[in-house]
């Protein structure tokens, strides 16, 4: 799982995501939906299975908000953004799943 930049409490966080078949070309999936979760597995704001309705090769996804509420530990903070897509093989003209990720912290806004 990638990697990406923390993100501030409550701030939203655009994520690119792009599509690929099994050769590596660009595709766009016939269906895809996106799950958040933190770093102990626990579905953050009920974000669960989220339809990506717009579908081309590459889309953005904005996690923003309680999305992205501080908490106590840094598990707690952890973001995991799986995203899971079919698309029909160019090479067998069957279905396919294409699971991606992509994991962040979220950290608390310093009080003044």
């Amino acid at each position: 799982m990638q990697q990406l930049k923390d993100v501030p409490e409550r701030s939203a966080k655009t994520i690119a995501v792009a599509f690929y078949d099994e050769s590596g070309s660009p595709i766009t999936p016939t269906s895809a939906t996106w799950t958040l979760t933190d770093g102990l597995g626990q579905l953050v704001n009920s974000r669960e299975n989220v339809t990506i309705d717009s579908l081309s090769s590459s889309v953005n996804i904005t996690p923003s908000g309680d999305d992205h509420i501080a908490r106590t530990t840094r598990d707690e903070n952890m973001r995991c953004l799986v995203i899971k897509s079919i698309y029909t093989s160019s090479r067998t003209g069957l279905p396919t799943a294409n699971n991606q990720g992509v994991k962040y912290l979220v950290v608390d806004l310093p009080q003044t």
